[in-house]
């Protein structure tokens, strides 16, 4: 769009419209030159890629700052979310260790996840080494734990 001779000098401009963030700005002339402004919209999408080191998982609850969603793909959508704001997303799966993390949203944005097996917790009594019977005379039971 060609919008006409101007003099060297400041310039205001403005650019609205329903779908994108008013731009406001000023423009300085000093010469010929080309102009690009580039809009933002307001709404924008995020994508989960999910997987673990074997592969997509699915059945994975992801939360987004309001949202959630369970995929069945290894994806997990959002859209339309307002745009440029921060959001905090968790994802939980059985088995998996909880994952939770936050992102400014600026524009369509793809997060690919790796979730991790969870580390099974263990119970200090299976930790024990146990001799039985105690005293013994003939026999004796030795119990180890399997990470000794």
């Amino acid at each position: 769009m060609n919008i006409g001779i101007f003099s060297s000098g400041s310039y205001p401009v403005s650019i609205s419209h329903n779908d994108y963030f008013t731009l406001l700005d000023t423009i300085l002339f000093t010469g010929d030159i080309i102009i690009t402004l580039s809009l933002t919209q307001k709404t924008a999408n995020v994508t989960f890629q999910i997987s673990d080191r074997a592969g997509s998982l699915s059945g994975i609850k992801v939360s987004m700052t309001g949202y959630q969603y369970t995929n069945s793909s290894g994806i997990a959508f959002f859209y339309p979310v307002p745009a440029r704001a921060d959001y905090v997303y968790s994802l939980e799966g059985v088995d998996y260790q909880l994952v939770k993390d936050t992102f400014f949203l600026h524009t369509d944005t793809s997060l690919r996840i790796i979730l991790e097996k969870a580390v099974p917790v263990i119970e200090k009594d299976s930790q024990e080494t146990t001799l039985k019977p105690n005293p013994f005379d003939s026999y004796l039971s030795v119990n180890v734990p399997e990470s000794s």
